[in-house]
C-alpha cells in the first residue's frame, strides 16, 4: 500500500506531500487543477518514463518519493533476489534533472527496468488513456493470460523457447545445400579450389622477392656496360692508346727518380704510386666481374609466368596472396561442415520435428487454459457490467487459431467482444460507440481481476469518463467494492464516487508570487460537503448542498 507521496518541483507543483490510507481515496477538483499531476507522479514511483519537460520551471530538479508497506511476497523474493534491504518498509525515489534521472529503493541505486519490474508488483495504474488498450486483441491476450495466472506465463516462456530454437535450425538449414547432388557439386567446387592453391605453394612475401629480382634482371644491360665500359677505360682498351695503370705507373717512377732535385716529389711519386695499386685492383675485379655477368633469358621467363600465375590466383580468390590463403582456410572449413553436412541435416530436422511436438503440446496446455480462464473472465466481468447498469450486457472472446505457424504467443490470437443490448451479435470492443460503455467494460475487467490479483494499490484516473445518470452510481458502488479489499486511488468528477469514498482530497491550482502551484486538501465534514455540492451541480447552492448531505448520508449506509 502506498502510504505517503512527496513531490517537488514537478510539473507546476512546487511541494507537496500526501497521507494515504486503506479503502478509497477520491482525488477531486476543478478541470486543469492537477490531479492527473498526481497520478503521473505515482507512475513514475512505478518505473514510468521520465523526460527534462517534467520538471518545475526554473528548477534544476524534480523529486518523487513513496512509502509503500504491505506488499505481497512477490515483491519481497524480487528484493532478495536482487540483494536490496526489507524492512517491511520501501522508500522509491525517482530525481530528474537537465541530463538524467535517477532510480532509488530504499536508498540503493537500481535501473529502470528493475523498479518497473517491481512496480507491476505495487500498483495498477488505469491512466486516462488506458481506454484504448481494450481496442488492441494484442492487449486482450495479454489480459487473458494475465488472468491465467503463473501457469500461462511459464507456457509462454517455453513456447518462445521453443520457436526460438526451431528459428535456429530453420537458419542451419536454409545455410546447408538444398539436396545431396548439391552438396557433391559443391565439395567437387571446393576441392578445385583447395587443390589450385596448394598446387602455387604459396610463400611469405614472395612476390615482392619475384619483383626484385625480375627488376634485377632487367637492369642487365644497363649494368653490364657500365662494368665494360670502365674496364676499357682503365685498362686502355675501346681504342684508347695507354692503359691509365701504366701511364701512373711510368710517371710515379719518373717522379721518383728524380726526388733528389725536389723533395715534394717525394710524397707525390708515393701517392701516385699508391694509386697505381688500388687501381690494378680494381682492374683486377672488374675483370672477374665481367667475365662473370651472365644474362638468364630463361630466369625472366620463369618469373614472368610466375607473377603472373600469382596473379591470377588474386583474381580468383583475394586481393592478395595473405586474402588468397585466408580463403583457403575457409574453404577448408566449409568442406569440413559438407563433409557432415548429411549428419547435421539430419539431425536439424529431427530437432525440429521434435520442437513441433513440444510446441504443439505446450500450446495446445495454453489453449485449454486460455479458454478456461478466459470463460470466467467473461463471466465476473460480465456479472460487474450488470451490475453496472448494462443488464443485457455480453462479454465473449473470439479465438483465431494461427495457420501453420509457430508463434511464441501460442497457437491463436483473442479478441474480447462485447454486445450491450439484446439482439445485437457481440461485435469488437473497438467499435463500442458510447464512452460510458467503454469506461465501464474496463471497470468490470479491473474489478474481475482485483479478487484474484495480489497488486495491493489500484489507480483510476478518470474511469467515470462519459458516465452519468444511474449508471454513475453503479460505478461508484463497484469502485467502493473493490477498495473493500485494494488501496483504490481514483481521480474522479462524480459526487456519487467521492461520496463512497473513505478519504477526499480537494486538489486546487493557486497563484502566488507570480508562479502557479498545486494544492491538496483533505476534506472533511462541511468541506466535503461543499466539494460534493460543487460537483453536484457547480455552484454551492442550497439545493446542491442539500443534495450533498443526502448523498453523503446514503453511502454511510451502504
Amino acid at each position: 500500500m502506498l502510504e505517503r507521496l512527496f513531490v517537488q518541483n514537478f510539473a507546476v507543483i512546487k511541494e507537496l506531500s500526501l497521507e494515504l490510507g486503506p479503502g478509497l481515496t477520491v482525488l477531486s477538483g476543478e478541470t486543469g487543477a492537477g490531479k492527473s499531476i498526481i497520478v503521473d507522479a505515482v507512475s513514475l514511483l512505478v518505473g514510468g518514463r521520465t523526460s527534462p519537460d517534467m520538471i518545475r520551471s526554473g528548477c534544476e530538479r524534480a523529486l518523487v518519493q513513496g512509502v509503500f508497506r504491505a506488499y505481497d511476497a512477490n515483491a519481497a523474493n524480487l528484493l532478495a533476489l536482487h540483494g536490496l534491504a526489507d524492512e517491511g518498509e520501501l522508500i522509491i525515489t525517482r530525481e530528474i534533472t537537465a541530463n538524467r534521472s535517477t532510480c532509488r529503493i530504499n536508498g540503493q541505486s537500481v535501473t529502470q527496468g528493475l523498479l518497473r519490474q517491481l512496480g507491476t508488483q505495487l500498483v495498477d495504474i488505469h491512466g486516462q488513456h488506458e481506454h484504448q488498450s481494450l481496442f488492441s486483441p494484442a492487449a486482450h491476450q495479454q489480459l487473458i493470460d494475465r488472468f491465467a495466472g503463473a501457469r500461462a506465463a511459464e507456457l509462454l516462456t517455453s513456447l518462445a523457447g521453443e520457436v526460438k530454437a526451431y528459428e535456429e535450425c530453420e537458419r542451419g538449414l536454409k545455410s546447408s545445400p538444398g539436396d545431396e547432388s548439391e552438396r557433391l557439386r559443391l565439395l567437387d567446387l571446393i576441392n578445385h579450389q583447395l587443390d589450385e592453391i596448394d598446387a602455387a605453394k604459396l610463400k611469405p612475401n614472395e612476390e615482392d622477392e619475384l619483383k626484385s629480382e625480375r627488376q634485377a634482371l632487367l637492369s642487365f644491360e644497363r649494368l653490364r656496360g657500365a662494368v665494360e665500359r670502365c674496364h676499357a677505360e682503365l685498362t686502355g682498351g675501346g681504342g684508347r692508346s695507354k692503359a691509365i695503370c701504366d701511364v701512373i705507373g711510368r710517371n710515379a717512377a719518373d717522379l721518383k727518380e728524380m726526388r733528389r732535385l725536389s723533395p715534394a716529389l717525394e710524397s707525390i711519386s708515393a701517392l701516385l704510386e699508391q694509386a697505381g695499386y688500388l687501381l690494378q685492383d680494381a682492374v683486377q675485379e672488374l675483370s672477374q666481374l665481367k667475365e662473370s655477368l651472365y644474362f638468364d633469358h630463361g630466369r625472366l621467363e620463369e618469373i614472368e609466368q610466375r607473377l603472373e600465375h600469382l596473379a591470377l590466383l588474386k583474381r580468383k580468390y583475394g586481393r592478395t596472396l595473405e586474402a588468397v590463403l585466408i580463403f583457403r582456410e575457409e574453404a577448408k572449413q566449409s568442406k569440413e561442415r559438407l563433409h557432415d553436412a548429411a549428419e547435421r541435416m539430419a539431425a536439424l530436422k529431427q530437432s525440429m520435428t521434435e520442437q513441433e511436438k513440444r510446441y504443439a503440446r505446450l500450446a495446445g496446455e495454453l489453449s485449454a487454459l486460455r479458454q478456461e480462464h478466459g470463460r470466467e473472465l467473461c463471466r465476473l466481468a460480465q456479472e460487474n457490467i450488470r451490475e453496472l447498469g448494462m443488464n443485457s450486457g455480453r462479454l465473449s472472446i473470439a479465438f483465431t487459431p494461427h495457420k501453420g505457424v509457430m508463434n511464441p504467443r501460442g497457437a491463436e490470437s483473442m479478441e474480447l467482444l462485447f454486445s450491450a443490448n439484446l439482439g445485437e451479435e457481440p461485435r469488437p470492443l473497438a467499435k463500442i460507440a458510447s464512452g460510458g460503455e467503454i469506461s465501464r467494460v474496463m471497470l468490470a475487467l479491473k474489478a474481475a481481476f482485483s479478487k484474484f490479483d495480489d497488486i495491493p494499490t489500484l489507480v483510476f484516473d478518470e474511469i467515470d469518463s462519459g458516465v452519468g445518470g444511474k449508471a454513475a452510481l453503479a460505478v461508484a458502488e463497484k469502485i467502493a467494492a473493490v477498495s473493500a479489499h485494494k488501496q483504490v486511488l481514483c481521480v474522479s468528477h462524480l459526487a456519487q464516487i467521492a461520496a463512497l469514498s473513505d478519504h477526499h482530497l480537494y486538489v486546487r491550482k493557486e497563484d502566488s508570487e507570480g508562479r502557479t502551484t498545486v494544492s491538496v486538501e483533505h476534506l472533511f465534514d462541511q468541506g466535503r460537503v461543499r466539494e460534493l455540492a460543487r460537483m453536484l451541480g457547480g455552484r454551492e447552492t442550497a439545493v446542491a448542498l442539500e443534495h450533498a448531505e443526502e448523498l453523503l448520508v446514503k453511502s454511510r449506509k451502504r
